[in-house]
């Protein structure tokens, strides 16, 4: 009966301290200096509870300010029990608090410098004048091909492969809807990758590394219109029948289409760069030095002392 009595003044307690902070948060001129809470002779005010609810943008409700008041109380007992515990010599806690006090101290320096992450329409438009190369877009041609190896290098052999793959491009010639060209492949192509495809190879694209030899590639760009046809082309112990099927011409994507990748580029690179005056004005009037030697020494090959060596393997037999 009496647990319950205290427990029923103490839910009254809260109740009406809830009530009068959140009179107190609604009324100009309230005294927010009020006390709220006592650890010890730490004192939590009225202004300090409203200013941390404030800043973890939570909303001002009773049950949202006795359960912060709880963690303000739990956190004022736990700093008073580590003094007395004196816990700062503890190697762990002094790693936290190192850690966390180079964490808020860069933030700090970032926050001050925030106003140097914005990025301007003008800016934009320089980035993109300056980096042309990034968002030009190489000449691409997607072609089929035929290819006609030979194993012996004997020029009788080379003849008349060669010979063989002009009397197809000569069948070839005119066939508009592509579909002898298609059948020849598979019949006659020794690239497997390509031949049930009707030699269809995909994209290339100028400039950039391919598995075909460069006098195949050379020969392909130069093919103009759609649906013309190479002459044997000799490479790599093979004659290749080359036929361009798709042309797309090189050009520069628009600025409207880059602008956000743009703007995300510029604030990263900006970012990082403050990352780095932060880590510089940490050190700043501190007596900072480096000693490479014995640096250099940690990492050292150290000779492993003979009474560390393993025991020898069973003898065998």
């Amino acid at each position: 009966m009496a647990n319950h009595t205290k427990r029923t003044a103490r839910t009254i307690r809260w109740n009406l301290a809830g009530l009068l902070l959140l009179i107190c948060a609604s009324l100009p001129g309230c005294d927010n200096a009020a006390v709220v809470a006592r650890v010890e002779d730490e004192k939590i005010t009225a202004q300090e509870l409203l200013a941390e609810i404030n800043r973890r943008g939570l909303p001002l409700q009773k049950a949202v300010l006795q359960q912060v008041l709880e963690q303000m109380i739990d956190r004022s007992a736990a700093a008073i029990k580590a003094d007395a515990l004196n816990l700062m010599e503890e190697p762990d806690f002094q790693r936290a608090y190192r850690t966390l006090a180079l964490e808020t101290l860069l933030k700090r320096f970032e926050t001050d410098w925030e106003a140097e992450l914005t990025v301007s329409e003008t800016d934009i438009k320089e980035a993109y004048d300056r980096d042309q190369a990034r968002y030009t877009r190489p000449e691409r041609i997607r072609i089929a091909l035929i290819a006609f190896e030979f194993t012996d290098e004997r020029e009788a052999q080379r003849e008349q492969i060669n010979a063989m793959a002009k009397q197809l491009r000569d069948t070839v010639v005119g066939d508009e809807r592509d579909q002898l060209f298609q059948a020849l492949a598979v019949q006659h192509s020794m690239d497997r990758a390509s031949r049930y495809r009707g030699g269809d190879v995909g994209f290339l694209q100028r400039g950039e590394a391919s598995r075909w030899p460069e006098t195949v590639v050379s020969a392909a760009f130069a093919l103009e219109n759609a649906g013309d046809l190479s002459a044997p082309v000799a490479a790599d112990n093979a004659f290749y029948l080359i036929k361009l099927v798709n042309r797309r011409d090189g050009f520069i994507e628009p600025l409207e289409t880059v602008r956000s990748d743009i703007r995300q580029r510029l604030i990263t690179t900006r970012f990082d760069t403050l990352k780095a005056r932060a880590r510089e004005k940490l050190r700043e009037e501190l007596n900072v030095r480096l000693y490479p030697a014995e640096l250099a020494a940690i990492g050292a090959d150290k000779t492993v002392p003979a009474s560390h060596e393993p025991p020898p393997g069973p003898a065998l037999n």
